[in-house]
């Protein structure tokens, strides 16, 4: 079966050129082109976001930590203590799919192909839907990040994949780049102190997150993501816009997720890239003044209000440069103010 998360560095790692010929990456540039522009002539990211595939909630699980075969897994230690930190942190109900998982995960290593360069990328690491988890050996510190995938990843009778918020259905995907975002965020959140040297990645994608769970809630993100509830997710955005516009938000991250990397290729993409972070954000921006008005009329003070939104605005400003990280120059990727008054105007 396919790798479901794969958790990649860009072939313009400058630190990744040194072990290869400068022949490869410059095929490697033609046809990442090629490609990129052929998806999207096919509106790969226009489908909608039908049919999403229920949860499905587990009967019997034992729930019961085998730490003597975790102990002998490649990496046992790093398991183990990422075992008995998530023990610690998550509800009692959101460890079901641990524990499906836990005692039959395989480590193995990975080592990549001819055909991973071409695609101007090389893989990390990758949780697989057969409970498995590929990884570079010298990147042992992403660990964390793939068991967190782990946690969150079922596979129904119907073959359909559920991975926190990503669902797999044959040759379709969609929710890739708000679950990286949310693996990330509650990677480092809850480990980081303990894995200084942990492998850090997803930096749009997480700050994405933050701005959401502004408008879902830290809690409900949580259970939404364990329970593997996409359709959970959708619902609670539409809460605060439409149905339809929470199916676009998601499409929209995805669209980010994959061409964020790419920006510098041409400025076709990264004009594209600046119109989906446009529309994602205003829709974010919808759904959390609906939220703040529904507070409001519930008896929340000014000031509370006026915090929530202090912390909404401090993620994903109206400009972000992403020079440092990706090579190109600031995105300018918010809400205009005349749009955010006229928004205002009209909930309010």
């Amino acid at each position: 079966m396919k790798n479901m998360n794969e958790d990649t560095i860009t072939i313009n790692d400058y630190g990744l050129f040194l072990d290869f010929f400068p022949t490869i990456f410059l095929i490697a540039e033609f046809l990442t082109i090629k490609y990129l522009c052929k998806r999207e002539n096919e509106k790969y990211f226009n489908e909608k976001i039908d049919e999403c595939e229920e949860t499905i909630h587990f009967d019997n699980i034992k729930e019961k930590l085998d730490e003597e075969y975790i102990r002998n897994l490649d990496f046992g230690p790093i398991i183990l203590q990422y075992c008995h930190i998530l023990l610690n942190t998550l509800d009692h109900e959101n460890l079901q799919t641990f524990y499906h998982n836990i005692n039959t995960l395989k480590i193995l290593s990975n080592r990549n192909k001819l055909t991973d360069f071409l695609k101007s990328r090389i893989i990390l690491s990758a949780y697989n839907p057969d409970n498995s988890i590929q990884l570079v050996k010298k990147y042992k510190y992403v660990l964390p990040h793939e068991l967190t995938h782990m946690s969150s990843t079922i596979v129904k009778e119907n073959g359909c994949i559920l991975s926190g918020f990503h669902q797999i259905k044959g040759l379709k995907g969609y929710g890739y780049g708000i679950n990286e975002g949310y693996t990330e965020y509650f990677t480092e959140k809850y480990f980081l102190d303990s894995f200084p040297d942990l492998y850090r990645t997803y930096p749009l994608e997480m700050e994405i997150v933050k701005k959401l769970i502004c408008v879902i809630g830290e809690k409900e993100m949580e259970n939404f993501y364990f329970h593997s509830n996409l359709i959970g997710l959708i619902q609670s955005i539409s809460k605060y816009s439409s149905l339809e516009e929470a199916k676009s938000f998601i499409a929209a991250v995805d669209f980010i997720d994959i061409y964020i990397y790419k920006a510098y290729k041409s400025k076709e993409i990264k004009n594209r890239l600046e119109i989906k972070l446009q529309q994602m954000n205003s829709i974010l921006l919808k759904c959390f003044l609906n939220k703040q008005k529904e507070e409001y009329l519930h008896g929340k003070s000014v000031q509370e209000l006026e915090l929530e939104a202090q912390k909404f605005n401090s993620y994903l400003d109206y400009d972000i440069d992403m020079g440092s990280i990706f090579g190109t120059d600031t995105f300018h990727i918010g809400v205009s103010k005349e749009v955010e008054d006229a928004l205002k105007r009209k909930i309010f």
